[in-house]
């Protein structure tokens, strides 16, 4: 079977159910399957933006409408081009719209105007619901916004600020949330996770020393690298896996050597195609935007001895402050903010703002060292809870099968 273009296939599936039924069941087969386009194994779509609900609220009151991008109902989806037209919309979306008519399906539920994203992974998005319980406790939500699908977490009671991974499977039904959190004093840091297989939360794992609160919300997103979530921690990394009950197992990690103390705006952990993980971290290079992207190697500790990491410069990818774009001038480095790096396609979100001939936001591509503007001409650095948006090609077939 071939097709010409990945759009025939959107089209046969939307035809009716049972061809939709068909295309599902053949999803990982048909991702390999279009011709002559080579295979496309992932896609980024574009990303999630959004604010905490007091900040809604305070823009309601204001009643600010001058900026599109920056909205009062929840978050905000922004496709790249080739993203508007797989989420069915030829000529792409306005910036005016909350979400593409393939995303309608979560915007129904109240609680999402008060919502702000936090995490994806796969084509499923964690967001953190405000306001829809009690007191301090933290509630969840992993959706996925192409079938509207989506699983409210029992709440948490007295979480203060955290970080989270998520984890999922070929099972478009089964996925793992890892928690790490202090509590609304501070003091203290717990790991946990949840799993769609029980439906509960693990017991909570104390982890010492404690991580201060003011650090714990800047460590950002996490990388998943053969079963553990990494974090960037100060001058090294924190890594993290579950064990077979769910239960959350810090990894040791070697001292900090040969990591630098980059500002957390300025850093973020990666994955390079050889599938290694790597430290990115953005600045200038003769008053241009550059990036360097340092392999981090873990070593192969005896007992007793973590060993020390090992930094060198990955291979066929951006060399060590190497410019981007000739184009990028800054006045400085203050307006650079590493937003997001999507791991399936390689594409490093990031935005320049304040002090930048060129505002607005910009995928990398890790692999080509091509740098595309997504968004130009807007201050794009303001904006919250940023959250790239991609899955890989099988679970985007089976996403478009109608649900009558």
């Amino acid at each position: 079977m071939r097709f010409l273009d990945p759009a025939d296939v959107v089209r046969c599936a939307s035809t009716c159910r049972r061809w939709g039924r068909v295309v599902a069941d053949a999803s990982a087969v048909l991702s390999r399957s279009s011709r002559p386009l080579p295979p496309l194994p992932s896609f980024f779509l574009g990303f999630f933006h959004g604010d905490a609900a007091s900040d809604v609220a305070r823009r309601r009151k204001r009643k600010r409408h001058d900026d599109p991008g920056i909205g009062n109902h929840g978050p905000r989806f922004v496709p790249i081009h080739s993203g508007a037209r797989l989420l069915g919309s030829p000529d792409g979306i306005s910036s005016g719209d909350l979400l593409p008519a393939a995303f309608h399906g979560i915007v129904g539920h109240g609680f999402f105007e008060n919502s702000r994203p936090v995490a994806s992974h796969d084509g499923r998005l964690v967001l953190e619901l405000q306001g829809a319980g009690a007191g301090l406790e933290l509630c969840l939500c992993v959706c996925n916004p192409m079938t509207g699908h989506m699983v409210l977490l029992p709440p948490l009671p007295g979480s203060g600020p955290y970080i989270c991974a998520l984890l999922t499977a070929d099972d478009p039904a089964f996925f793992r949330l890892l928690l790490v959190y202090n509590r609304s004093q501070g003091t203290r840091t717990f790991l946990r996770a949840y799993s769609s297989d029980t439906a509960r939360w693990s017991p909570e794992v104390r982890r010492s020393p404690a991580i201060k609160s003011e650090k714990l919300r800047k460590m950002g997103q996490a990388i998943m690298l053969r079963g553990v979530a990494y974090w960037p921690l100060g001058f090294t990394v924190m890594g993290v896996r579950l064990d077979d009950d769910d239960t959350p197992v810090e990894v040791p990690m070697p001292p900090p050597d040969g990591i630098g103390e980059t500002p957390h705006k300025r850093r973020l952990l990666c994955v390079t195609r050889d599938g290694r993980l790597a430290d990115a971290a953005a600045g200038m290079c003769r008053d241009r935007f550059s990036m360097s992207i340092s392999v981090l190697e873990p070593p192969r500790p005896s007992v007793g001895d973590p060993g020390r990491w090992e930094t060198v410069p990955p291979p066929d990818i951006i060399n060590r402050g190497a410019v981007v774009d000739e184009s990028m001038t800054l006045r400085g480095v203050a307006g650079i903010h590493l937003r997001w790096f999507c791991q399936r396609t390689g594409k490093l979100l990031f935005t320049l703002g304040q002090g930048s001939t060129r505002v607005g936001t910009f995928a990398l591509d890790v692999d080509t060292r091509d740098a595309e503007e997504l968004i130009g001409g807007r201050h794009c650095a303001s904006w919250k809870n940023f959250v790239g948006y991609e899955m890989d090609a099988a679970a985007y077939l089976a996403s478009i099968v109608p649900s009558h």
